[in-house]
């Protein structure tokens, strides 16, 4: 309980509340091994000593939102009491406690039935007339045994995991990028406002991460228009880290009211290409390098491959904060390992 109050003092401190980072959530293991006489769920004692009302009430105070997390299963992916069976009472106690964000995972459920069950949660949270994100892990537990179906999903979930946990390695990172590469034919159509692909937290701020693989995870998530999610604790963030996920251009990039989420574009070797189209007609770009060794490489798209509907542009670095430039049929950029040149481009007009 301490730990979050004290998170969210640092979102606070920091200026991240500002800049958009609303949400404080809480993932397995806040519960008691067993359920209360009223089969309610009930907050570890020791852990949440004021209870879960209050610590939703504390985080409202400070204009802050809770976010909790339950799963579809008979137990939790750490042993915890699964939901299956109490949807609705599971449903109205969260009500009862004003969260405002509840993450269903999948572990121990049964997969043939996760296109009933998730609908039916998304149907009784809604029926406690209380507003309540809903992150579903329906369509990564589904994957394993059929193709989600992703028009259903974006009817009844906010936002959906497609894929494994990411995990504190770059490895796992890219892993999460080309997956969603290779499958953006099905995620990317049913993506816009309030309807969100999760690729899984951010990750700057913890071990595993150069400073370069950091940036280069922020950015495509942005392009994704992903939901940013922070796994650090913030009271021991390194301030080149702080940098990457508090740059307002990025971040106006992923929350682009356009809500398109962005495609990749090109696969050339060592290089990939990211293009996300947003309001106004301009355009959000990453050049990828997935080379591991070396020092930074040339890479060059042409703005057809870009998508971008103009012959010529005028480029801003989202890093540096600088104009580069006017680019006319292709742009190319020097990238680093395993790190990205991310650009925002507004076509410039012909007569």
């Amino acid at each position: 309980e301490q730990f979050y109050l004290e998170q969210a003092d640092m979102l606070i401190k920091l200026g991240l509340k500002d800049l958009g980072y609303n949400h404080v959530n809480i993932d397995d293991c806040w519960d008691t091994k067993e359920r209360n006489s009223e089969g309610r769920l009930q907050p570890d004692p020791k852990r949440f000593p004021h209870g879960m009302k209050y610590l939703a009430t504390k985080m409202h105070s400070m204009g802050l939102k809770l976010g909790i997390y339950a799963d579809y299963g008979t137990e939790t992916c750490q042993g915890y009491p699964g939901s299956v069976g109490h949807l609705e009472i599971d449903a109205q106690t969260f009500a009862e406690w004003e969260v405002d964000m509840l993450k269903m995972d999948g572990c121990h459920s049964n997969r043939s039935t996760l296109d009933k069950g998730y609908p039916e949660m998304s149907r009784l949270l809604n029926k406690t007339g209380r507003p309540i994100i809903f992150s579903c892990s329906w369509p990564d537990y589904e994957r394993h045994h059929k193709n989600p179906n992703y028009t259903l999903i974006a009817e009844y979930c906010n936002m959906w995991r497609n894929y494994l946990d990411v995990q504190d390695s770059w490895d796992s990172v890219l892993g999460i990028i080309n997956y969603y590469g290779d499958n953006q034919d099905y995620f990317q159509p049913v993506a816009g406002p309030g309807n969100w692909n999760d690729p899984d937290m951010i990750i700057a701020g913890d071990f595993g991460l150069s400073l370069d693989q950091a940036k280069s995870q922020f950015a495509v998530w942005a392009i994704f228009a992903a939901p940013l999610f922070l796994s650090v604790d913030l009271r021991n963030m390194r301030e080149d880290m702080f940098e990457i996920v508090s740059n307002n251009e990025i971040i106006e990039v992923d929350q682009d009211p356009l809500g398109v989420m962005g495609r990749r574009v090109v696969v050339n070797g060592i290089l990939q290409v990211f293009s996300r189209p947003l309001v106004n007609g301009t355009y959000a770009v990453v050049f990828l390098n997935v080379n591991n060794g070396g020092g930074p490489s040339q890479m060059c798209a042409s703005l057809k491959q870009m998508n971008v509907s103009a012959s010529s542009v005028n480029a801003r670095d989202l890093y540096e904060k600088k104009d580069v430039g006017t680019f006319t049929n292709d742009i190319c950029v020097m990238v680093n390992p395993n790190g990205v040149v991310m650009l925002k481009l507004v076509p410039i007009a012909t007569s």
